[in-house]
């Protein structure tokens, strides 16, 4: 009976190991489109269980006030209140707090909207709040393609800003599972299989 439960507790454990990771195999993305409307100089999103939170700066240290916009087509995302079409433009910047996500991703993928002809944007990570930090990006010109971010420097602010010309929009922010979550699953559903077989044989030798 002792052999019985032991097993069977290892074995729950290490079902509970792969259909946890499974649940987290499924990328997360954060949409920036909704609300709509006058945000305020900070608002959070939540996707997947994370909350992120979205700060909107008129320049350097100035706060200022977010707009949802979710218009069709690529005229979706956040931009900055009282600026030309509500969107990020001239030296306003909109500031992402990736800290929730450095201890879990090491990489994501963001997405820039309404991106007309001749206009483009640069992304920048940064250690403060209200400063741009570091050009990772510049004068990006792709409209709602996925543009990879590396996090492994550890930067928790991620910065988006009009580059030489033009207004865009923050569309979305998204990760995908990283490899090892992806190993531990299918460690847990061998280590499920395995002792499965291992309690079969014991208790074949117990009966005969």
């Amino acid at each position: 009976m002792r052999l019985k439960l032991t097993t069977a507790a290892i074995i729950g454990a290490a079902m509970l190991l792969a259909t946890t990771t499974w649940a987290n195999t499924n990328p997360i993305t954060w949409n920036f489109d909704s609300p709509t409307g006058v945000l305020g100089t900070s608002h959070t999103y939540t996707a997947g269980g994370i909350t992120l939170t979205a700060y909107g700066f008129s320049n350097m240290n100035s706060p200022t006030d977010l707009y949802g916009k979710n218009l069709g087509g690529d005229e979706q995302g956040l931009g900055i209140a009282g600026l030309p079409n509500n969107e990020i433009g001239g030296s306003a910047f909109v500031q992402i707090d990736l800290t929730p996500l450095l201890a879990q991703f090491t990489s994501g993928f963001l997405s820039i909207g309404s991106v007309q002809s001749g206009e483009n944007y640069d992304i920048w990570v940064s250690n403060t709040l209200g400063q741009l930090g570091t050009e990772i990006i510049p004068n990006g010109t792709g409209n709602d393609t996925q543009i990879p971010i590396s996090f492994v420097d550890g930067s928790p602010y991620l910065g988006i800003s009009a580059g030489t010309s033009g207004n865009v929009l923050l569309s979305t922010l998204s990760v995908s599972p990283e490899p090892t979550s992806l190993s531990l699953f299918g460690i847990g559903l061998f280590l499920a299989a395995f002792l499965v077989r291992r309690s079969k044989l014991s208790l074949n030798r117990l009966e005969s």
